[in-house]
């Protein structure tokens, strides 16, 4: 019984600091990715809006709209060496179609 009840405090204590802590905990999930995969644009609630760039752990890059973290809108995919693997418009991750050739990005 005592072993639970000391579990159930720690879980307790857990969810305390989680809540209290959750702008910081936000803030260094940012800091984290920008570092491992180069995320670069405008973040709300930890998640990148609004147009940036995304670079995977491969080095393919994602240069375009993004909405809650994931790809959607207009935006171009290239591989490492440059090469463009995907262009045009995005529904969150998903590659839609080509993009005409008098829009922008």
């Amino acid at each position: 019984m005592e072993m639970k009840r000391q579990m159930e405090n720690l879980l307790l204590k857990m969810e305390i600091f989680m809540k209290e802590n959750l702008k910081i905990i936000f803030f260094l999930v940012k800091v984290f990715l920008i570092w491992i995969m180069e995320i670069v644009g405008n973040f709300k609630n930890g998640l990148i809006n609004g147009k940036g760039v995304f670079k995977n752990e491969k080095g393919d890059k994602y240069i375009g709209s993004f909405l809650n973290g994931k790809k959607h809108g207009m935006g171009k995919l290239v591989d490492v060496n440059g090469n463009e693997i995907a262009n045009g418009f995005w529904n969150l991750d998903n590659f839609v179609g080509k993009k005409n050739v008098n829009e922008s990005i």
